[in-house]
């Protein structure tokens, strides 16, 4: 049977390429990108707070980072399905599928929709006050001991009033004149007239009404004669209760 020759040129340029093969990198894992840490890379992620809640996306399609609770907020990276991560804490934002909480990362800036991640616990709020100092009271200070000023001088006396119309001297004779009571509604204003019988002018007057009536003012009018009654302009300050309502004056020859 013949021989095969091969060339020797032909071995070695065999020989390189089955090197070349063997020492190729067998096919690279899929990794996660930077946004997006391995589970093994996210147990062991630096300054994470020991009280972070562990999340996992559910999102088929990655998950995006905010910088605001908002999904129109600047987009900071992002986790691919299935990612772990690290929950801070959790607030209310822009409703996403129906839901409006959003989870703060505790190992990065940003913000991820709750809608989207489960918590393997509950998820603190991220506005729950911490706990209440108590530090020592400070001393009392001093207390100060002004001097006291001096008394201020004495005013002058007023000037004396002028004096006033002299009474009548039958006070005896006085009769008085009540009108018929009325009935004044919530928030009415009316006026009610005393008059004084023929030959009688009126000396004096007055009023009766409920506690949230007022006078708003009072005075001696005419009617039939100069000075023979006297008028009361009565006024309910109530929104809700009526009041009965008279007038008076006092009468005198």
């Amino acid at each position: 049977m013949g021989r095969i020759a091969v060339a020797p040129l032909v071995l070695a340029a065999m020989s390189l390429g089955l090197a070349c093969k063997l020492s190729e990198p067998a096919a690279a894992t899929q990794r996660p990108t930077s946004a997006a840490p391995s589970r093994a890379a996210a147990a062991q992620m630096p300054n994470v707070p020991r009280t972070a809640v562990r999340g996992d996306v559910t999102a088929r399609k990655g998950l995006s980072i905010r910088a605001l609770p908002t999904a129109n907020s600047t987009k900071l990276g992002g986790y691919s399905a299935g990612a772990e991560i690290s929950i801070l804490c959790e607030a209310h934002g822009q409703d996403v599928g129906g839901d409006t909480t959003w989870y703060r990362l505790a190992n990065r800036s940003g913000w991820v929709a709750a809608r989207y991640v489960h918590a393997t616990r509950p998820v603190p709020p991220c506005d729950k006050p911490g706990p209440t100092g108590h530090g020592p009271t400070g001393p009392t200070g001093p207390t100060g001991h002004g001097p006291t000023g001096p008394t201020g001088p004495i005013g002058r006396t007023g000037p004396t009033g002028p004096t006033g119309p002299t009474g009548p001297s039958n006070t005896a004779n006085i009769t008085p004149v009540y009108t018929a009571p009325r009935t004044l509604g919530p928030g009415q204003t009316t006026a009610l007239v005393a008059v004084c019988p023929a030959g009688q002018r009126a000396i004096s007057g007055g009023w009766m009404a409920g506690d949230e009536v007022i006078p708003v003012n009072n005075y001696r009018s005419t009617s039939s004669n100069p000075d023979d009654s006297w008028t009361v302009n009565f006024h309910n300050l109530s929104s809700t209760q009526q009041y009965s309502i008279t007038a008076i004056a006092y009468c005198s020859p």
